[in-house]
């Protein structure tokens, strides 16, 4: 489906509703029915935002973590206790390279002022309470967590509590 044909159509070129009663949401839910509606409300912000093809991305997305329907997905969030350690090489080197928001290697628009709203949210708690309210999506391969959504969150969290903090993420896996 061209998301951009369906979002020009319905939603003349502003951000779309998204929720349940829409046609865009009724037919990632078709392809994904596994995935918690938090996750996909998430991904369909993305790829209206940058005009990016849902079949393209499903593609894309079975290629880094395997086969969509085996893919099994909390459908609550859970609580996480995150440190840098948690996380696989792949997102370690990319958390370690944005220099706790201070560099920009992808041209991210808005990308100071995102990390600026992120790190006014979480300054001055107590890392052992849930800092963070709004989740993160991970995927987890054995031991290892690998962070899809949530950068501007997780950067801000490690840069103020590098010896870990607490708060919600959704996770996939990889099931039978």
């Amino acid at each position: 489906m061209k998301l951009i044909n369906l979002f020009e159509m319905k939603y003349n070129l502003g951000i779309p509703k998204v929720g349940a009663d829409t046609d865009l949401t009724r037919y990632m839910k078709s392809k994904l029915p596994n995935f918690p509606d938090y996750v996909l409300r998430d991904w369909i912000k993305e790829l209206v935002a940058n005009k990016e093809e849902f079949d393209q991305f499903l593609d894309e997305f079975a290629k880094n973590y395997g086969p969509l329907e085996k893919i099994r997905w909390t459908k609550e969030p859970q609580i996480l206790d995150f440190r840098l350690e948690m996380f696989d090489d792949i997102t370690k080197y990319e958390l370690e390279r944005r220099q706790g928001g201070e560099v920009n290697p992808f041209g991210i628009p808005k990308d100071a002022e995102r990390h600026q709203t992120q790190a006014g949210l979480i300054k001055g708690k107590n890392p052992k309470d849930i800092i963070i309210r709004e989740p993160v999506i991970v995927f987890k391969r054995g031991k290892q967590y690998e962070l899809i959504e949530g950068w501007h969150r997780t950067i801000q969290a490690l840069k103020h509590y590098p010896d870990g903090y607490r708060g919600y993420a959704f996770i996939g896996k990889q099931g039978r």
